[in-house]
């Protein structure tokens, strides 16, 4: 169903459940009356929590409509220019919000029925296979891998694929027995299960790509539960053969990230070739690659790979190119990949060649896209949980800007009694065929655990593709914020979260004392404990460089250690002066971890309390454990024949970031925007210890960024800015706002407007408007161009006659050849005469 203003798409319901408002401008052109309308809004349990009454002369800002909520008459529901909708009583008091992502909240809770992602969607759904031609599997591999081999007969056909020669990164295939593949390292096919929703697109592509295993079994057909799961909910999602990199080989994991981005290539070329049946259904600006395994520490090779035109492997390889028409004819790539997945990955099995240092390897950082890490406490083969490793370096921060935003969020799930292979349908259990299997009697059970990667994998996609707002919390807190009716809610997880925007306290990571991460500063201090600050990790004895895996400690950051052994201890971060506005910040985060007791395999969860305190002396303390447990670290799962702990490997420490929102505290008097000082106060139990880490001012929603400038833009020769004074309406509003949240209006917004040739997509951008040296927060588009807000007239002077331009992230930025008019008029005749003296009733 969808709903036009002027012919413009302002609110779609789409068949998924979703709500989608358009972000739009209203220049109140509109009919007078405006045509009566309804609108209801249902609750879980059935009950109608919001129903409109009639409709209200619109204005320039937003439309009015008078409503009913639970039986009762609320003043006015608002439509702001940006989506959504906001309902406030006669007081000025929001007592609802349908936020643009389609989710309703009540007196700040959320009563919006979450749909389980993981399971089966409103789309239906095709199944297809891809390969390449040719391809005769020896009798011993045929019953595993005939799907590829079915193609063979079928000249010309749409899903036939093509080989790619990958001998630049690895000498070698696998050898899978006796008998060998029917190709070389020369010809490695692509071959893949692809599920397609029904529908005309475009849709996000979500690409699997398992790890090593015997190649004696087709390990590609392991991930089909969740392609299933997720294109039924609109996401083309294909799982891939790399099972020729499969055995007993090593140095492969460069060979395995270009297979990934090779997929990627050849959705690509599907997507514009006429007639195929994905042709314009691949939404190629949202893509994210999922990988299990070595699969998993291959998805940040391609993040890396993805981003350059040549490398070299190894310090002794030749350079391969990856342009696509030299060397192996590799690339090019340069894909949109928004998001990376690593399901219990592996980490360093390769190092790539420093670009900056020809004769140094380096580890691969994720520096362009969000991270999800998924690992379980019972894996009995990627045993000492590498991967955190590779999740403290993603998405580094700039030692010379440390409020730069990282260019995207990170999250990780530790999942007491998950194995490795149960994410695998064809894997069985860990180490089923070897000499010391896994005992199993302490694992949570395949469909459990497959349970959980379909909910989680599904809410990363809602959140990164789709912009669900809903599975938010699920995916930074799943241990208490996981619907009841899911099966993950039975699950004990540890989790984190690091938001792309943050301002740091402490980061731990200063050499020399104790002491606040400028630009903030402060005064540290402790009594009752033993403190300092350590590297969350153990070097490996008889190596000059490198960590011991074995040891509860292997991280990749600097942290806290604490130990107390009577109550009333205390760490204080005091005289805090942030230097910064921190008004934008929702959350006080840190991540804090329970360490095993030697010789000790269990043990009862820890807990603190942390009080804040602002400039007039007011504070308030609130428990750990109320937003976070700290368990006890899980112990390894036994191997059999003979019994016993994997390589002797000690139980891992892992954090779980705590978020305590500032709204708690400024609820109970903590003025949030001149906090003096945090402490954390260890008087729940009489001793312990704790690792703590990243105590930071962080978002509660992250602004996520997905869609680039139109290209049209690149030849824009012109740009005009108009500025429209607000009618009466606007006003009214904001009076009415103003009443609401204390605040003096003595100014009313100014809309900058820049008409442009191409309507700009309805997500925020990810290029960053600057006019001159000024950079424009919050742009947003509508049908003739973007606008954005001014609060203060006064801000315009500065802007004109400056240069517009549009910077990415990383890349060329893009300059329109406009410049900002000059508005003296606008001030004088429209500001100075009509609007400078409105002020709050």
């Amino acid at each position: 169903m969808i709903f036009k203003r002027q012919d413009v798409e302002v609110i779609r319901l789409q068949t998924t459940g979703d709500i989608a408002f358009a972000p739009f401008y209203q220049d109140g052109n509109l009919p007078d009356p405006v045509a009566a309308g309804e609108l209801v809004v249902h609750g879980p349990d059935g009950r109608a929590l919001l129903a409109s009454r009639q409709e209200a002369k619109d204005s320039v800002a937003a439309m009015e409509t008078d409503v009913a909520m639970r039986g009762r008459f609320c003043a006015k529901a608002v439509f702001p220019p940006l989506g959504g909708l906001r309902i406030f009583e006669p007081g000025g008091t929001m007592v609802a919000l349908l936020s643009p992502m389609g989710d309703l909240l009540v007196r700040g809770q959320d009563v919006s029925a979450i749909p389980n992602p993981g399971t089966a969607g409103d789309f239906g759904v095709d199944a297809c296979v891809y390969a390449a031609p040719g391809l005769d599997y020896p009798l011993r591999l045929y019953d595993q891998y005939r799907d590829f081999d079915l193609l063979v007969p079928i000249p010309g056909s749409q899903w036939q694929t093509r080989s790619i020669d990958l001998s630049g990164t690895c000498p070698r295939l696998s050898i899978p027995g006796a008998e060998s593949w029917p190709f070389t390292i020369f010809q490695a096919p692509i071959n893949g299960l692809v599920r397609v929703p029904r529908g005309p697109g475009p849709h996000p592509l979500i690409v699997f790509a398992h790890g090593n295993h015997t190649p004696l079994e087709n390990s590609t057909p392991g991930y089909l539960y969740l392609c299933d799961a997720l294109a039924s909910r609109g996401f083309i999602a294909a799982t891939i053969d790399v099972n020729f990199l499969n055995g007993d080989i090593d140095s492969e994991n460069a060979a395995r990230a270009l297979v990934q981005l090779e997929h990627v290539k050849q959705f690509q070329i599907w997507n514009q070739e006429p007639g195929h049946r994905l042709e314009g259904k691949v939404d190629l600006s949202r893509i994210v690659l999922v990988g299990h395994s070595r699969g998993g520490e291959a998805v940040i090779h391609a993040s890396m790979l993805n981003r350059l035109d040549s490398f070299k492997p190894t310090l002794t390889d030749p350079v391969v190119p990856l342009d696509g028409v030299s060397g192996q004819l590799l690339g090019p790539y340069h894909f949109a990949l928004k998001g990376l997945v690593a399901i219990a990955p592996t980490d360093n099995q390769y190092r790539p060649v420093s670009p900056v240092l020809p004769l140094a390897q380096i580890q691969t950082v994720v520096e362009h896209a969000s991270y999800l890490l998924i690992h379980g406490t019972k894996d009995a083969d990627v045993v000492p949980f590498p991967g955190y490793q590779a999740y403290d370096r993603a998405l580094p921060y700039d030692l010379n800007d440390m409020q730069d935003p990282a260019s995207g969020f990170k999250a990780l799930h530790w999942i007491y009694g998950a194995n490795h292979n149960y994410f695998n349908t064809e894997w069985g259990y860990d180490r089923q065929r070897s000499l010391r299997p896994q005992d199993i009697a302490d694992v949570m059970s395949q469909a459990v655990q497959q349970d959980y990667a379909k909910s989680v994998i599904g809410a990363w996609a809602q959140i990164h593709l789709r912009r669900r707002s809903s599975y938010w919390d699920f995916l930074r807190l799943p241990a208490s914020a996981t619907p009841r009716a899911w099966p993950a809610a039975a699950l004990q997880i540890v989790s984190q979260y690091h938001d792309r925007e943050r301002l740091w306290i402490q980061t731990f990571d200063e050499s020399g004392a104790l002491q606040s991460t400028r630009p903030v500063t402060g005064v540290v201090d402790f009594a009752g404990l033993a403190a300092r600050r350590i590297f969350l990790a153990f070097p490996k004895i008889g190596t000059a460089s490198g960590f011991d895996s074995t040891r509860y400690l292997f991280q990749h950051s600097g942290g806290l250690s604490v130990e107390w052994t009577s109550a009333g201890a205390r760490y204080r971060v005091s005289d805090l002066d942030f230097h910064v506005d921190t008004s934008r910040f929702q959350v006080l985060s840190l991540r804090v971890g329970q360490p095993a007791t030697p010789g000790r395999a269990t043990g009862p969860d820890q807990d603190f309390r942390i009080r804040v305190t602002d400039r007039d002396a007011r504070h308030w303390t609130v428990q750990a454990s109320s937003f976070g447990a700290l368990p006890y670290p899980d112990q390894y799962s036994a191997l059999l024949n003979p019994p016993g702990r994997i390589d002797t490997c000690e139980q891992k420490m892992v954090m779980q970031t705590l978020r305590i929102p500032l709204s708690v505290l400024q609820a109970n008097g903590v003025d949030v925007q001149r906090i003096r000082s945090v402490e954390l106060l260890f008087n729940v139990t009489d001793k312990g210890g704790l690792c703590i880490d990243d105590l930071q001012l962080s978002m509660k929603e992250p602004v996520m960024s997905s869609h680039s400038p139109p290209s049209s833009w690149h030849h824009i020769q012109a740009v005009t800015v108009e500025n429209l004074a607000p009618d009466p309406g606007d006003v009214r509003k904001l009076l009415h706002l103003a009443d609401g949240d204390h605040v003096r209006a003595k100014r009313v917004v100014h809309h900058v407007i820049l008409h442009l040739p191409e309507r700009m997509p309805m997500e925020s951008t990810s290029y960053a408007l600057w006019i001159g040296t000024h950079r424009m927060p919050g742009y947003v588009g509508f049908p003739g161009g973007i606008r954005f807000r001014l609060h203060d007239a006064s801000q315009l002077t500065p802007l004109y006659n400056q240069p517009i331009r549009f910077v990415p992230d990383h890349g060329a930025e893009l300059v329109t050849g406009a410049r900002f008019p000059d508005l003296s008029h606008y001030l004088t005749e429209v500001v100075g005469h009509r609007w400078q003296h409105v002020v709050r009733r």
